[in-house]
């Protein structure tokens, strides 16, 4: 999956799990990580972790940094 992959992944599960704000995906798609939100909406559909993790990283796609 790769060093970014993992990195998505993480922030993803702590942003799903503590509930966070707009906000917050905000900053860390100005911080590089882009697609966490459609990544979050992957956890919860009931299939194998890693059928969830796989899929959800297709539907993420690189982008520029936001602007801050």
């Amino acid at each position: 999956m790769g060093e970014y992959g993992v990195a998505l992944v993480s922030r993803a599960l702590a942003l799903m799990a503590t509930d966070a704000q707009e906000a917050a995906y905000e900053a860390a798609g100005r911080q590089g990580y882009f697609g966490l939100k459609a990544l979050t909406r992957s956890f919860d559909e009931s299939r194998p972790v890693d059928a969830w993790a796989l899929d959800g990283l297709t539907r993420v796609t690189p982008g520029q940094a936001l602007r801050k």
